[in-house]
């Protein structure tokens, strides 16, 4: 049968006594005086303060009295989860392994957990919701750096019907493209992006660079539909968007809500993808090339002419390590289209 020493504290007074308190059956108490035997409270309303290491146990009754003991080694039936808690507290093994396991889940959440909900939200996206996106992100980018297209109207159209001829031709592709714009972007040079909604972007920058290579300009239009084909741009918009409601509630930070609005355009611009998106759209656009009787190599042609767009000589083994360390992925991209 439990028994415990302690003192008994009397209701709304400063009174105390020594008692002993005991458990004649499971969740049944007894406090009784230490000398006479005397029964001070008995029941089963009752209840004890959190446990702390070094510290007295504290079980109050609901007359207002309590029982107080410094030997927590023995429990009432009732408060053996007590015990338990308390040892975990003071386990040194289980504080360090929290020490090391909280940061690392913080960090696989942050990094894996945060992208794959955002992910799985991704195709439950009104399309509506995405058209909006297109349209305030090519405003925004008509604001910012792209220019009305100097490229002639009959050259805009050529253009514009033999991509859509082709892309209806390429049996992968199975979304559909909203609109194909031209815009000069003196600031951004040779490029092309594709907005989340299915509207693609071509520079007339990279026209001019790629106008004696009709496929390569065609391969650079196919990697960018790769990223609708994969929602790529809905899926990093997502992505930045869920972490900066986590920065926002954590660290009180609401102008990295600002920054997704702001940099959703941006974002398609400076085709600041992962790498796993990367070789993806890659992978799709030598895949349609080939569906289209077209060699492959055409894409590793576009990348190496807009690498050199960027005064870097492809064949220059320096220039192009020193480029290569700030894009990382484009030796491993020209190489994989190559092959």
């Amino acid at each position: 049968m439990l028994r415990i020493e302690g003192v008994y504290l009397q209701p709304a007074s400063t009174a105390h006594q020594a008692a002993v308190l005991i458990e004649p059956h499971a969740g049944w108490l007894e406090v009784q005086d230490a000398v006479t035997g005397t029964v001070l409270w008995q029941g089963t309303d009752y209840h004890a303060d959190e446990l702390l290491p070094g510290l007295p146990l504290r079980l109050g009754f609901a007359d207002g009295s309590c029982f107080e003991t410094s030997n927590t080694s023995q429990l009432p039936s009732k408060l053996k989860h007590h015990a338990k808690l308390s040892q975990i507290e003071r386990s040194t093994v289980l504080a360090l392994l929290a020490i090391v396991l909280i940061p690392l889940l913080c960090l696989w959440t942050y990094f894996r957990g945060i992208p794959a909900l955002a992910y799985s939200l991704v195709p439950h996206v009104p399309a509506a919701v995405v058209a909006s996106i297109d349209e305030q992100s090519l405003f925004t980018l008509d604001k910012t750096l792209l220019e009305a297209s100097k490229l002639p109207i009959a050259e805009q159209t050529r253009l514009r019907e033999q991509w859509l001829k082709d892309f209806n031709q390429a049996g992968s592709l199975q979304v559909p493209v909203k609109a194909i714009e031209f815009r000069d972007a003196p600031e951004v040079g040779a490029n092309a992006f594709a907005l989340p909604g299915g509207t693609i972007v071509v520079t007339d920058q990279i026209v001019e660079l790629l106008k004696d290579q009709p496929d390569a300009l065609l391969a650079v239009l196919l990697h960018e539909l790769g990223h609708v084909q994969y929602q790529h741009g809905l899926k990093t918009i997502a992505q930045s968007a869920a972490n900066a409601v986590v920065l926002a509630v954590v660290l009180g930070d609401l102008g990295s809500l600002q920054e997704v609005v702001v940099g959703t355009a941006t974002t398609m611009v400076q085709a600041s993808f992962s790498r796993d998106f990367e070789l993806q759209a890659d992978t799709f656009s030598t895949q349609a090339l080939k569906q289209l009787g077209k060699s492959p190599n055409a894409f590793a042609d576009a990348l190496k002419a807009i690498v050199k767009s960027h005064d870097v000589d492809p064949n220059d083994e320096k220039g192009m390590l020193k480029y290569f360390s700030s894009h990382p992925a484009i030796a491993e991209r020209i190489k994989n289209a190559s092959n």
